[in-house]
C-alpha cells in the first residue's frame, strides 16, 4: 500500500468511526462537523495563511490540500 493509500484509508477509518459515534445519522454527523469546524476554524485559517506565505512554495496544491479543500466545500454545502 502506498503512502497516499494509507492516508486515504486512515481518513476513511476516521469517517467510519465518526459516523458510528453519531449513530450513522447524517444530521448528527453534519452538526458534529459544524461544531468541529467552528472550534478549529482559527487554527485552519492560520495554517492555510502560513502555507500560502511559505517561500518557494509552488502554486500547485498537494493532493492532501486539494482533498481538504473539497472536504471544506462539502461541509459548506451541507450546512446550507
Amino acid at each position: 500500500m502506498t503512502t497516499a493509500e494509507q492516508v486515504i484509508e486512515e481518513i476513511r477509518e476516521s469517517r467510519r468511526k465518526m459516523s458510528a459515534d453519531c449513530g450513522h445519522d447524517p444530521a448528527r454527523c453534519v452538526a458534529y462537523l459544524k461544531e468541529f469546524n467552528d472550534k478549529y476554524s482559527a487554527e485552519v485559517k492560520a495554517y492555510r495563511d502560513s502555507r500560502d506565505r511559505t517561500p518557494g512554495k509552488t502554486s500547485k496544491a498537494s493532493a492532501a490540500e486539494r482533498m481538504m479543500d473539497r472536504h471544506d466545500e462539502t461541509l459548506r454545502k451541507l450546512a446550507e
